[in-house]
Order: structure tokens, then C-alpha cells, then sequence
């Protein structure tokens, strides 16, 4: 009997953000455990229509259709790639990753009836307790994709579970968790965090890593930087940021904020390790309730100290190592600018922890691999794996 093979189908696998690390990660656990593994991306060679379109909007209208969750969450032009593929690939099995949530649809179209196919859900899109606009308007399209599936996979906390039940109408026992964590070998060489109790009355260093785009903002913190100013705290964003949220940046701070490319894990956990905090901004607009952006993992690895900003209620919180996480309500100015003076001022306020702490991907990869040796009843030329991380960026 031939060694099953999982094509990984994706865009954005060259990239250097989360997306591709998990994507990566997903390939080298399944490798090592007797899974032949191919990776293609469907990246676009230009921007699509839409997006082409975006970027020619006024920056105000630009940004109102982004939070409405326009292109950034949904890109037709990905979907459609994605069909054409899907349509010359023979496979065991098919796991259609969002977003872009035209994926699923891609997935419900063109794998043969035959085929098994699971959904993996990074984050979700109208399962959630404050969707966007379009989310919502899509809610029926997505169900009748999510429901055709064999399986469900999610990257988040619990509480999207529930909603992918109650929002989506998916059984229980077809949702399964793959969590995300930290890969070990990209610790390799990297030393302990430490607070620099020396550098007490200089500027805070603070990094987040990460795509501010839409309702995905920087929120109060660029407010609180403004307030502090550069004596107090700076800010260095890893990964991109859309014009309308670079222009808010600006104003609000000049150029105290610099905004540097994306960068392979091993040189962002170097820089997080030499930073005095990293930044995880949220709000009741990115799915607090059930999401857990990979940079968390990033933190509790490196030891950085992680001030997020995000309700009470957040599953991020919940995170194993999560009790030295700095909360502070996303509401709340005054207090984070607080936070950066005290700090700045004595950096034992802040909390390190050791390295290699919070969860690894490993948890994850076994979940997955026993649903796919569930679901592959025999042995064919490719199983498929989709996914997509075009425009996303570190999340």
C-alpha cells in the first residue's frame, strides 16, 4: 500500500507570518509521522480586482468596507484559484483552511463527493459573537459549505466550538481542536529573557508582530503612545500595515513608530527576546471569545513580557501560561499609559517568564493526524490540505 500524501494548498506559504508557520508546522508533524507531504501555493501573482480597487478608495470609505470585511476575509480571486487546482488533484482527503473564507466554497464545489475534507478554521468568520457586516450577510453560504465537510478543525479557544454548533449547525463530534503553539527548534540559540533593570528610565521597547488592517487596529495603543510620547515608550510593528492604519499612526505618533517587513520565526523570537514587551491588541470586533492569535504562543516561547490589550473575557487569557499575561481593558488609555510610564521607569513591573514556556504545536499535529488516519480509508495519490495566507500577514 502506497504512503499516503498530503498536498498542502496554500497562499502565503513563503511568506514569513503565522500562517505559514502553521501551515509549515502541520507539514513537518504530519512528515514525521509517516505522511508523504506536498506544498503548493495559490498565491496570486498581482492583487485581484477587488483589492486593486480598494487601494484606489478614498482612505475613509477604504476603511469602513475593511472593517465591513470586505476582500480581506473573503478574496473570490483566491477561491476561484483554488477550484482550478482542486480540480486536477486526486487525493485521499481535502482540509480547506480560512481564511479567505472562499476557500470553503472552493472546497464544497470542487472536491469529488467521493473525497473526505475538513475545514480549518485560523479564525473564524460569521461563528463569532460580533461578525462583520459581510460576515453575516454570508452566514447561509458558509453553513452550506462548513456542513458538507467531514470533519471541522480549529485553531482557537473552546468557545468557538460552541459557535461553529449554534451559528453554523455543525454536528459536535465532527469539530475537532489542532491548536497552534510554538515550534522548539525555533528557540534554538536563543537566550533567556531577561527585564534590562539598566535600562530603567529609558524609552519602553515594545514590538507587535502581526497585520493591522480594518477592525484588525492597533485600537488605544497608538492613543496611549500619543499620550506618553517617545520618551516613555516606542513601537516597532513586524509584519504590514494597510494605508488607512499607517496613516492614523502617523498622526498620532510621527515617525517614532517604525514599521519593519515580516521575518522568518527564528529572527522575530531574536528581536522579541531583546524587546522589553510585545503588544496584542483587541477588541470585541475580532472574535475575543474564541480566537488566540499565534503571536501569544510567541511570547510565552521567548519569555517577552505580552501586554494585551482586550475585554476581561478574552480566550487569549485562558492560554496555559496566560496568568503573566499584562491585561488591560482595550478601553482603557489612561491605564496602558500608565503602565508604559511605570514601566519605563522600573522594569521589574513588567512580567518575563522562561524560555520555551506555553503550549507546542505537538498537541495539535497528533489531534490531526489521527482525524486524517480516521478519515483516509484508503490509500490515493494526494490527500489535500488548503489554506491561505494571502495579505494576512503574522497574526
Amino acid at each position: 500500500m502506497s504512503t499516503p500524501t498530503i498536498a498542502l494548498i496554500a497562499s502565503g506559504t513563503n511568506g514569513a507570518g503565522a500562517v505559514a508557520s502553521r501551515i509549515t508546522a502541520m507539514a513537518s508533524g504530519l512528515s514525521h509521522r509517516g505522511w508523504h507531504v506536498n506544498i503548493h501555493d495559490v498565491a496570486l501573482t498581482r492583487p485581484s480586482l477587488v483589492q486593486r480597487l480598494l487601494d484606489q478608495t478614498p482612505a475613509s470609505p477604504r476603511t469602513l468596507l475593511e472593517r465591513c470585511g470586505i476582500e480581506g476575509d473573503v478574496m473570490p480571486s483566491i477561491g476561484w484559484r483554488a477550484r482550478t487546482r482542486l480540480d486536477t488533484i486526486a487525493a485521499d482527503a481535502a482540509i480547506v483552511s480560512g481564511p479567505p473564507f472562499s476557500l470553503l466554497a472552493a472546497g464544497a464545489l470542487a472536491v469529488p463527493a467521493n473525497l473526505s475534507w475538513i475545514v480549518d478554521y485560523r479564525d473564524p468568520c460569521s461563528a463569532r459573537a460580533h461578525p462583520p457586516p459581510l460576515a453575516r450577510i454570508l452566514r447561509r453560504a458558509e453553513r452550506w459549505a462548513a456542513t458538507r465537510a467531514t470533519a471541522v478543525t480549529f485553531a482557537g479557544g473552546p468557545r468557538l466550538a460552541d459557535l461553529l454548533v449554534t451559528r453554523l449547525h455543525i454536528t459536535r463530534d465532527k469539530i475537532v481542536a489542532v491548536p497552534n503553539g510554538h515550534d522548539p527548534h525555533d528557540l534554538a540559540g536563543l537566550p533567556t529573557h531577561r527585564l534590562r533593570a539598566d535600562r530603567n528610565g529609558c524609552p519602553l521597547d515594545l514590538v507587535f508582530g502581526g497585520y493591522w488592517y480594518g477592525r484588525n487596529g492597533p485600537g488605544i495603543l497608538v492613543d496611549a503612545l500619543a499620550r506618553v510620547g517617545p520618551a516613555i515608550a516606542s513601537l516597532t510593528v513586524i509584519g504590514a500595515v494597510t494605508p488607512a492604519v499607517q496613516a492614523r499612526i502617523h498622526r498620532a505618533v510621527g515617525d517614532t513608530c517604525r514599521i519593519v517587513p515580516s521575518m522568518p520565526r527564528p529572527q522575530l523570537y531574536q528581536r522579541l527576546a531583546h524587546a522589553d514587551a510585545m503588544i496584542i491588541p483587541l477588541d470585541l470586533s475580532s472574535a475575543v471569545e474564541s480566537r488566540i492569535p499565534a503571536k501569544v504562543y510567541d511570547g510565552l516561547a521567548t519569555g517577552t513580557p505580552i501586554i494585551a490589550l482586550c475585554p476581561a473575557d478574552a480566550a487569549l487569557l485562558t492560554v496555559p501560561g496566560g496568568n503573566r499575561i499584562h491585561h488591560v481593558d482595550y478601553r482603557d488609555t489612561q491605564k496602558l499609559a500608565s503602565l508604559f510610564t511605570s514601566a519605563a521607569a522600573d522594569r521589574s513591573v513588567l512580567r518575563s517568564g522562561p524560555l520555551g514556556a506555553g503550549p507546542t504545536r505537538d498537541a495539535g499535529i497528533k489531534g490531526l493526524d489521527s482525524l486524517l488516519r480516521s478519515v483516509c480509508t484508503h490509500p490515493a495519490d494526494q490527500p489535500v490540505f488548503l489554506a491561505d495566507g494571502a495579505h494576512r500577514g503574522q497574526r
